[in-house]
């Protein structure tokens, strides 16, 4: 299977899902193995969470107030 890594990567922080850099083997091995339909799919359901968040007006959870391993992708 083709590399997807530097364009997922750079998708996915566009979007803000991922805020660290950089990640760690396992998390770059997923983003990598990405194809392009998924990432999107993960950014649209990102955008959908957000919006449903802020109907609710719920605020974003600052990064370093996150669980550990939402340090790198956020949700």
């Amino acid at each position: 299977m083709p590399s997807n890594g530097d364009a997922n990567l750079q998708r996915l922080k566009q979007a803000g899902l991922i805020i660290e850099d950089p990640l760690p083997a396992p998390f770059a091995h997923f983003v990598d193995g990405l194809t392009p339909h998924e990432v999107e799919m993960i950014v649209a359901l990102k955008h959908r969470l957000d919006a449903a968040g802020e109907w609710h007006g719920l605020e974003p959870t600052a990064p370093g107030e996150l669980p550990r391993f939402t340090n790198f992708m956020v949700f």
